[in-house]
């Protein structure tokens, strides 16, 4: 539930979908604007609180221990590479209600239809989390939007976007950075390319997301 003492940000995705980011305080505030500065901008921008969103997520740091019997178990992500997002427990109140608690990092996200909370403990956790939760919000509305997200790294030349799609360990990434050797090359993405079909044709968005080496080998991977 937002307070009247919030602090706004509004975002834009490439024009496409729009973030409201609410605050409870000045602290949560400046947390997430060094999080926007150091993690999510250039891909994400931000822009004036005009019209509604098609997202809001509310940040608050506290802590939250009131997990019960009635909390279903489930699984986040199987990756070797992540430790703090593994497994949790979900509460279900009605098909657009529930909460998600993961016990790694303490971290609850309240799920309300286009509206989530996330109430933190540590900055670390913080970090991560919320470009989990953005991610996953862009990730929808670009399915929604008849666009796929493929697993794959891009760079553009003279215009056109040029991507190694792959399984993981195969190469993507470090063909990636050979290719941005090439005089002009930009980087536009590395693990994730978002595709989406504006005016009849296909256009290839930049996604944030930490260059990792994985061992060909199946190790694990190296920032």
């Amino acid at each position: 539930m937002k307070s009247t003492d919030c602090r706004e940000i509004s975002l834009s995705y490439y024009g496409l979908v729009d973030l409201r980011i609410y605050c409870i305080n000045e602290r949560d505030a400046e947390l997430f604007n060094s999080i926007l500065r150091e993690y999510l901008m250039p891909f994400l921008q931000v822009k004036a609180p005009t019209g509604q969103p098609h997202y809001t997520i509310l940040l608050r740091q506290g802590d939250f221990d009131l997990v019960g019997s009635d909390w279903t178990p489930m699984t986040f992500l199987l990756d070797d590479a992540v430790s703090d997002f593994r497994f949790g427990v979900e509460k279900h109140y009605s098909p657009t209600r529930r909460d998600i608690f993961n016990p790694l990092n303490g971290t609850l996200f309240s799920i309300s239809g286009t509206e989530v909370e996330i109430i933190y403990v540590t900055k670390n956790a913080l970090v991560k989390d919320i470009q989990r939760v953005i991610k996953q919000l862009l990730i929808t509305k670009i399915e929604n939007a008849g666009g796929a997200v493929l697993h794959a790294s891009a760079f553009s030349l003279d215009g056109r976007a040029i991507c190694y799609v792959g399984e993981k360990g195969q190469g993507k990434t470090t063909c990636l950075l050979e290719s941005l050797k090439a005089n002009g090359a930009k980087f536009i993405t590395n693990d994730r390319l978002p595709i989406i079909p504006i005016s009849g044709k296909f256009h290839v968005l930049g996604w944030f997301e930490e260059l990792r080496l994985v061992q060909p080998s199946g190790g694990k991977k190296k920032s």
